[in-house]
């Protein structure tokens, strides 16, 4: 709701004279950001009932005290004890800050597995065509069919695996190991691919490419899959979001910067090269930055909950 100008007047006063000011409210932290628009107080605040503390100038949660579980069951009990069927909601805090998100090492390590993975998507998708014509000599209508094909292998591959991966986690395996595991082969199949495609004769590089988007297509399940197990339901959309945007970033320059290197050297090895490294990198964020793949109770401060 809208602020009074007295009141904005008088926490000004307040500040200009040095006094502590701390906002204390029953309502929820997504209630507030219109209040300290309109008064510019950026300090402490206590909201959700005393349930939070925050630091309204980062939006960090400083300090959480939500009711124990029991509590909250026993006046479930009560309540459906006097009221035929009632409607009730909790809230956990509101999930992580974009600062908190930013904090995290495991975004970092997949925003780079998934820029890496994206750039030979996009290399792939706008430069297979010329690659087939000019460079191998196809004909138009051989080339669609191999680029057809090698696209249907990529998707067919997605699909499988992501019904192993769940099969796996299913039975016991652990998410860390399965979705390491995959993401790290994926990669470094990658880049023998990439070679392969480099070095290889006319009947190699066909064998390397679609090795390549059958391991490719492998790893696309783990891009949103790990990303969900890690950051939760509260904050899935923001971390996806994150990542896919740095993932994305490969759409703006890898079709310009494969152009750039075969007009200048008349040659693909140069970009074949270049997306080999990329995948080298890709392989290092999920396998080595990323620590693992296992949910993170934003209530505690980061600390992994481990099941």
């Amino acid at each position: 709701g809208d602020v009074s100008e007295f009141t904005v007047s008088t926490l000004a006063r307040a500040r200009a004279e040095g006094l502590p000011v701390v906002f204390v409210t029953g309502r929820p932290p997504r209630w507030l950001p219109e209040i300290v628009e309109q008064t510019d107080h950026r300090t402490l605040a206590v909201s959700a009932n005393g349930a939070l503390i925050l630091d309204l100038a980062t939006e960090e949660v400083l300090v959480t005290r939500p009711l124990d579980p029991a509590v909250i069951d026993a006046v479930v009990d009560l309540l459906r004890a006097e009221v035929p069927a009632p409607t009730m909601q909790t809230r956990a805090g509101g999930g992580p800050t974009l600062a908190r998100l930013l904090r995290e090492r495991a975004l970092w390590g997949a925003s780079l597995g998934h820029f890496a993975a994206n750039y030979g998507y996009y290399f792939i998708v706008s430069w297979l065509p010329f690659y087939l014509v000019k460079a191998r000599g196809y004909s138009l209508e051989t080339m669609s069919v191999l680029a057809s094909t090698a696209y249907l292998a990529n998707a067919g591959s997605a699909f499988f695996m992501g019904l192993l991966a769940d099969r796996w986690v299913r039975g016991g395996a652990s998410p860390t190991l399965v979705y390491k595991s995959i993401m790290g082969i994926g990669h470094a199949g990658a880049v023998l691919c990439m070679v392969g495609m480099m070095v290889c004769g006319e009947t190699g590089s066909i064998v390397s490419l679609f090795a390549f988007e059958i391991i490719a297509g492998a790893t696309y399940p783990g891009l949103f899959a790990i990303p969900q197990i890690i950051a939760g339901a509260e904050a899935t959309g923001r971390w996806v979001g994150l990542q896919n945007a740095a993932g994305n970033v490969a759409g703006l320059i890898a079709p310009a910067i494969t152009g750039y290197l075969v007009y200048a050297t008349g040659r693909f090895d140069i970009a074949f090269g270049l997306v080999a490294a990329l995948n080298v990198l890709g392989c290092i964020g999920w396998v080595w930055i990323m620590p693992s793949v296992t949910p993170i109770d934003w209530q505690q401060d980061g600390r992994k909950a481990h099941a």
